[in-house]
């Protein structure tokens, strides 16, 4: 056997491992979304209500779309998470924006979320004027789309973000 058979033998071995492992640790990311994903939501709700953003407002309501993606960071194979979500807001009272119609009108928008040290989190971060897909491209010079659902049904492929 050539010193070439033997390093592109190993090198698969290798890529097929890595794609194992990083199916797993999907899969575990994706998993615990699911599990914690009501708690999440009132924890994004609670941090964006609270956040003072916009200026002048508070939050209303929340309501969820349904669009969920899951990427990964290429950096350190981190998980981050975009959902969907449109959200109105109330002037406060005697502040800037009370005379301002839109204010009430829903705005749509994609939570972040990441996964650190096994724990979902909001990470305080909203995208206003992005839906997930639109989201997803701002970060893809960063990370990599991994799975891709629309209420509960998957759109990108259990081995996509594999290799």
């Amino acid at each position: 056997m050539l010193v070439e058979d033997v390093v592109a033998e190993a090198t698969g071995s290798y890529e097929m491992r890595l794609g194992i492992f990083h199916w797993i640790r999907r899969e575990r990311a994706w998993r615990l979304y699911e599990s914690v994903r009501e708690k999440l939501r009132e924890e994004y709700y609670a941090a964006g209500g609270n956040s003072g953003i916009p200026r002048g407002v508070t939050w209303a309501t929340c309501e969820w779309t349904g669009e969920t993606h899951l990427l990964r960071e290429f950096s350190d194979s981190s998980y981050w998470l975009l959902s969907g979500v449109r959200i109105s807001f109330e002037a406060i009272p005697g502040g800037e924006m009370e005379d301002v119609e839109a204010v009430s009108s829903l705005r749509t928008a994609t939570a972040v979320f990441h996964l650190q040290h096994g724990r979902w989190m909001p990470t305080g971060r909203t995208l206003f004027n992005f839906e997930p897909p639109a989201a997803a491209q701002l970060f893809s010079d960063s990370h990599e789309l991994v799975r891709a659902v629309t209420d509960d049904k998957k759109t990108v492929p259990d081995n996509a973000g594999d290799g």
